[in-house]
């Protein structure tokens, strides 16, 4: 499950909330997700297909050798 939120304090409690009812763990903060870089920044998330395309790429140029 993921989850966000735009206060701190809710988005813990929801968790918590969720660890009492559900036997699950908090892997931290969302780095990829289905092939999607999420990057979170001050002023938003951000998410990026850069590591897909890089891997694109270099497969694409290894292909040609």
């Amino acid at each position: 499950m993921i989850y966000t939120g735009s206060s701190e304090s809710l988005v813990t409690e929801f968790k918590d909330c969720m660890m009492k009812n559900f036997q699950m763990s908090d892997l931290g903060m969302l780095h990829y997700f289905l092939g999607l870089e999420v990057k979170q920044e001050v002023d938003g998330i951000f998410l990026s297909q850069r590591k897909y395309a890089t891997d694109f790429f270099e497969k694409v140029q290894y292909d040609k050798l």
